[in-house]
C-alpha cells in the first residue's frame, strides 16, 4: 500500500525530527518512553548542581578557615577526603536522577561521573584557590 507523495514526505518529515508518535514506533528510538527526555535532564542538572554547590561551599569554607585560623594539617586530611566523595556523590546524584528515564542508570550515571567530576574538581579548585588569593591567603 503506498502512500501519496505528499503523506509519505511528512512521515518522513517526523520520523527525522523524533516528534510525534510515528518516532516511538521507530526501533531506532529504543522503547517508547525509555530515552533521555528533557524533564531527565532537568532533573540531572539540577541534581548534579546541588551537589556541586555543596562541595565548593565545603571548600570554600575550608579555605576561609585555614586562612584565618591556620589549622593546616587537619583541614588538608578534609580536602583530600573530600575528593573520592565527589566521585561518590555525582555518581548516585546521576543515578538518581536518571533512574527513571533509562534502560541502564548505574552505566549512565557512571559514565557522567568520570567524566563530569575530574572537570568539577579542576574548574573548583580553580575558583577556590583564587577566593584563597583574594581573602589574602598565599599557596
Amino acid at each position: 500500500m503506498d502512500l501519496p507523495p505528499n503523506q509519505t514526505l511528512q512521515r518522513t518529515r517526523l520520523l527525522r525530527s523524533g516528534s510525534g508518535h510515528e518516532s516511538q514506533d521507530c526501533p531506532a528510538f529504543g522503547e517508547p518512553g525509555r530515552y533521555w527526555s528533557f524533564g531527565g535532564m532537568k532533573r540531572l542538572c539540577k541534581y548534579n548542581g546541588i551537589v556541586a554547590f555543596a562541595f565548593v561551599l565545603l571548600w570554600a569554607l575550608l579555605v576561609v578557615v585555614e586562612v584565618k585560623i591556620r589549622l593546616f594539617w587537619f583541614l588538608s586530611y578534609i580536602f583530600f577526603g573530600s575528593l573520592p566523595l565527589v566521585f561518590v556523590s555525582f555518581f548516585l546524584a546521576s543515578w538518581r536522577a536518571l533512574r527513571p528515564t533509562t534502560e541502564y542508570p548505574a552505566g549512565s550515571a557512571g559514565l557522567l561521573s568520570l567524566v563530569l567530576t575530574p572537570v568539577f574538581i579542576f574548574l573548583g579548585v580553580t575558583l577556590v584557590t583564587n577566593f584563597k588569593l583574594m581573602i589574602g591567603g598565599h599557596l
